[in-house]
């Protein structure tokens, strides 16, 4: 099983790759800045998915905030799913529909 830290690391590539599909562009100084160029795309529950994600993710790679208690690995695992989840969803109502084929037209 990987450790707390791994999972946080993957499902965080996970989401700056998403967020980066959406839209959000460099330089920003992490996940959260990235987020909050695209934020406008997601719905407040979306965003507050991701969002508790990344505050997960914080806590168990730089120890921050000092405040918040250490997640559990349970914890981490399924707000990165969600996040991910959120964020493949916002990706694929985004992408245009597949236009029909007319065989019709392919002959000519």
């Amino acid at each position: 099983m990987a450790s707390i830290r791994d999972i946080a690391i993957e499902y965080g590539q996970q989401v700056e790759r998403l967020l980066e599909q959406l839209g959000a562009r460099g330089p920003a100084r992490g996940a959260g800045e990235l987020l909050d160029q695209v934020k406008h795309l997601l719905d407040e529950p979306e965003l507050r998915r991701v969002r508790r994600f990344l505050r997960l993710r914080n806590k168990v790679v730089h120890g921050k905030p000092v405040e918040m208690p250490m997640p559990s690995w349970e914890q981490v695992d399924q707000a990165g799913r969600e996040a991910v989840g959120v964020l493949t969803g916002v990706v694929a109502r985004r992408r245009p529909a597949p236009q029909a084929r007319d065989p019709l037209r392919d002959k000519q």
